[in-house]
């Protein structure tokens, strides 16, 4: 058995590292320690290490931290472990080990947090984790696990807030024993599952869950009864890069507290309405990179605490006018890059952005082409389509009243038409006006001409015609 060198002043040293070493002696398990009073961490990182036993230790009994990450064990190291029964942290990430046998932790009562991501873990045997009571954490990200059934197995683990399963090959979740009802933090993203079962994570209900994330999986459905017959206390759920076609309404109602909702890069392509009416606290709402080409006017209905909404890069051209007044409030509203035509359709949708206080980005128009006209802040909305819904007022109060009150108002409501309406109007009436002054100036000069001729061909009328006077009687 190999000393390990000398080292002067033993009595301060609490952490000890040796990181990236190449000792023969210490990879074999051929060395030992010298007595270091206070030594609460031992680091040993990435020093090649393939065996180690509890002669590594001496007598350094009471380490707290124990780092072996970064080297090349094949398996627990149950013999080393069972003589630190003070461990509260062990990080074995980065190894080669394949499986977790049972009660690989027994005589570790105080460990608080285990890392095992970036083994070759593909087993974990029920009841690996038993006698853990203080345990929070458990780290098994990038491993070669299939199934999970049951973690933890064993009795009751009430302060375990943490399991960490992302990168795994799993294609079946399933934890419906409830002795973890603790835990607060659940995470299966990058994964290989298809569905979420009924009761699949049953073992959760009545408990503190607050935080799913199961992105980057191949879930197409999702079952309304996943936590089991009652609601869940999810306050965030991450469903981004998956296959959902439909927004899974059934299993949001059963979500009353969910406040972070991410359904990015999915194959959505409808918005039913009262999608979210059950989720009064939602408010973030992810959905860029759909296929979203219809959205209801109910949408937003029961959204009465939505902060952020964003609908980039889906396949919209149109919105159910006045759609975002169900919700409360105004909110971050994202609808770039989608296929949007520029026109008066969308009038009301570019004066709720301009009002809004968080609208700083650009929406790009698919039409018109014309590059002076190709996005909303370039548009002239308020120069076209006020100017047309004016007239459009205007001309259907001229149509459906004729009345004196109407008639003495008018010249009120026709100030209220824009600059060039009013010119044209000014303009027509001036000539009508004119053309019929002259016609009325023309007919009068006609009238005149015929009376004064009528006058001059009386007062010509040969006297050959006259009677005779002589003849009239006296």
């Amino acid at each position: 058995m190999t000393m390990f060198p000398a080292l002067f002043n033993k009595t301060w040293i609490v952490s000890l590292r040796v990181v990236n070493t190449n000792i023969p002696p210490l990879q074999r398990g051929r060395l030992t320690l010298p007595t270091i009073p206070q030594l609460e961490n031992l680091i040993l990182t990435r020093d090649g290490i393939w065996f180690v036993n509890s002669t590594l230790l001496g007598e350094n009994l009471y380490i707290r931290g124990l780092h072996l990450q970064g080297n090349l064990l094949g398996s627990i190291p149950s013999d080393l472990l069972q003589v630190l029964q003070a461990l509260e942290y062990l990080n074995l990430a980065s190894n080669r080990i394949t499986s977790v046998p049972l009660m690989s932790f027994y005589r570790n009562p105080l460990l608080k947090r285990i890392f095992l991501m970036g083994n070759h873990i593909h087993s974990i045997a029920d009841g690996a984790f038993t006698g853990l009571q203080k345990l929070e954490t458990i780290d098994l990200d990038d491993n070669q696990l299939r199934e999970i059934s049951g973690l933890p197995g064993g009795q009751l683990l009430r302060n375990l807030s943490s399991i960490y399963l992302a990168g795994n090959n799993i294609m079946q979740l399933s934890i419906t024993n409830q002795n973890i009802l603790g835990c607060k933090r659940l995470d299966v993203s990058n994964n290989a599952m298809v569905s979420l079962g009924a009761f699949t994570l049953s073992g959760f209900v009545g408990g503190v869950l607050e935080y799913l994330w199961l992105q980057d999986n191949h879930i197409s459905s999702i079952h309304p009864s996943v936590f089991g017959l009652g609601n869940s206390s999810l306050m965030m759920l991450n469903l981004n890069k998956n296959r959902l076609c439909d927004i899974p309404i059934p299993f949001l109602q059963r979500l009353p507290v969910l406040v972070k909702l991410y359904l990015q890069h999915n194959q959505v392509e409808v918005i039913l309405g009262g999608a979210f009416k059950n989720n009064a606290k939602l408010r973030v709402l992810l959905l860029q990179m759909n296929r979203i080409h219809t959205i209801s006017p109910r949408m937003l209905l029961g959204s009465v605490s939505l902060e952020e909404l964003d609908l980039r890069h889906n396949n919209l051209s149109q919105l159910p006018k006045d759609w975002p007044d169900h919700a409360a409030g105004d909110f971050r509203l994202i609808i770039s890059h989608n296929h949007w035509t520029c026109g008066c359709d969308l009038y009301w949708v570019y004066q709720w952005l301009e009002r809004s206080r968080f609208f700083k980005y650009t929406v790009e128009c698919l039409s018109p082409t014309d590059r002076n006209l190709s996005t909303f802040d370039r548009y002239p909305f308020d120069d076209i389509c006020e100017w047309l819904q004016t007239t459009k007022d205007v001309n259907a109060q001229s149509d459906s009243t004729s009345t004196p009150s109407y008639r003495a108002n008018t010249t009120l409501e026709w100030m209220t038409v824009g600059p060039v309406a009013a010119f044209v109007l000014i303009l027509a009436v001036t000539t009508v006006c004119t053309i019929f002054r002259k016609c009325t100036r023309r007919g009068e000069t006609d009238t005149h001409d015929q009376s004064s001729s009528s006058d001059s061909r009386a007062m010509s009328v040969p006297a050959s015609t006259l009677p005779d006077q002589s003849s009239l009687p006296l």
